[in-house]
């Protein structure tokens, strides 16, 4: 039984860093999982801005899901 915490780690525009805070609700979608919105949290926020592409500069954010939730490993999803 893998009892880990289920998480998902999503990009945001540096622009919208100042929105961002740990513990803020989130909507996530995970299309393998099914189409409903899944409540999550945000539970960290990386403290560096990425800019491995050159036009786009993004801050990862870790974000908890209901522990009910199984992911597959490498599942894509929709972060708001």
């Amino acid at each position: 039984i893998d009892s880990q915490p289920r998480y998902v780690t999503a990009e945001f525009d540096e622009v919208d860093l100042s929105k961002l805070a740990p513990g803020l609700p989130a909507r996530i979608r995970v299309p393998a999982v099914g189409r409903e919105m899944l409540a999550g949290t945000i539970r960290r926020i990386v403290p560096s801005v990425s800019s491995i592409r050159e036009q786009d500069r993004t801050v990862k954010v870790d974000l908890d899901l209901p522990s009910q939730v199984l992911l597959p490993a490498g599942a894509s999803a929709d972060v708001e």
